[in-house]
């Protein structure tokens, strides 16, 4: 993993909520200043700033960092409460059709809700 990593990943994800940096910086009281510097891979945040970051923009820190690259997780987090509740249980129906059925974890759904 590497820093320009994250920070393309954060960019995309403050984009997708059609943040500016300053707005992110307010969110997380923050100078504009370190969020830029996080987006151009000059500076990390701090353990208790990541999980900030991770709940404001409804995403894992494996996804942030990289580890993981769970689309469908970022796309559900997008959605408004019923629509990600409908898609959710859609998922669940097709994964039981194709008779592969495995039920959501309980903390991926509250995760995603």
């Amino acid at each position: 993993m590497s820093i320009e990593y994250f920070g393309e990943k954060l960019q995309a994800a403050r984009k997708n909520k059609r943040w500016t940096q300053v707005e992110l910086a307010k969110r997380l009281n923050l100078s504009n200043g370190t969020i830029s510097a996080y987006e151009t891979g000059t500076k990390y945040p701090t353990l208790e700033g990541m999980v900030k970051i991770c709940e404001l923009l409804d995403l894992s820190s494996d996804f942030l960092l990289g580890l993981s690259d769970n689309k469908l997780q970022q796309n559900l987090a997008e959605l408004p409460s019923q629509s990600r509740q409908l898609a959710i249980q859609l998922i669940e129906q097709l994964s039981v059709r194709a008779g592969n059925y495995t039920e959501i974890p309980h903390q991926d759904k509250k995760r995603i809700e």
